[in-house]
């Protein structure tokens, strides 16, 4: 039962309070939730053949087809939700090619919301030779930023083509309706990049 109240939509969560911005599961450990900044314990107890059941459902039932992004140590879901993975880790050879027997699962909820989207399109806008590196602790809103900044410089009255290289799957397509936005989802940054440059200019 507690496997499927997890797995709702969570979505829904998002809309219901946008201060939700974790949800940690551990197998036999402490459960929370993390809403304005605080750690709110759950009182729910999970096995790890349940947490192993939930990421087979986050995975929509094919483990192997998210083996690539697990192996780097996160599931990417909709409206931009990542999770993260902790478990044994696999190998072949030097390479990590896996995470088996999951003991945490730790979902990651963006607000949606940049209180400073504006001043960043500003500062970005008065450099000469506009470029920026954005630089926080994890949690603080570095990828909403840049969800807000290239909505701004992809929209409004003289839109730029802007190309995320999205590597972790957090951005949403919706998010850019009307803006000149391109995404490359799930691409990693290098070749990303690459592509930007020379196919879509």
């Amino acid at each position: 039962k507690s496997v499927i109240a997890i797995t709702a939509p969570l979505s829904s969560l998002r809309g219901m309070d946008e201060s939700l911005s974790e949800i940690r599961l551990r197998a036999e450990g402490e459960c929370s939730l993390v809403a304005d900044g605080c750690k709110i314990p759950l009182h729910l107890k999970l096995s790890e053949e349940e947490l192993s059941e939930l990421l087979l459902r986050l995975c929509n039932g094919s483990l192997y087809a998210y083996r690539d992004s697990i192996s780097r140590g996160f599931v990417s879901m909709d409206e931009g939700v990542r999770v993260g993975v902790c478990g044994k880790a696999r190998y072949d050879g030097e390479r990590l090619v896996g995470v088996s027997r999951p003991t945490s699962l730790v979902f990651r909820i963006p607000s949606g919301i940049c209180d400073y989207g504006d001043e960043l399109y500003l500062e970005w806008l008065r450099a000469e030779k506009p470029n920026m590196i954005i630089i926080s602790p994890p949690g603080v809103g570095k990828t909403t930023a840049l969800r807000s900044l290239a909505a701004k410089i992809g929209g409004g009255e003289c839109p730029m083509r802007v190309t995320v290289v999205d590597s972790r799957c957090e951005f949403v397509h919706s998010d850019y309706k009307g803006c000149s936005v391109d995404l490359l989802s799930g691409y990693e940054r290098g070749a990303g990049i690459d592509i930007a440059l020379r196919t879509l200019s």
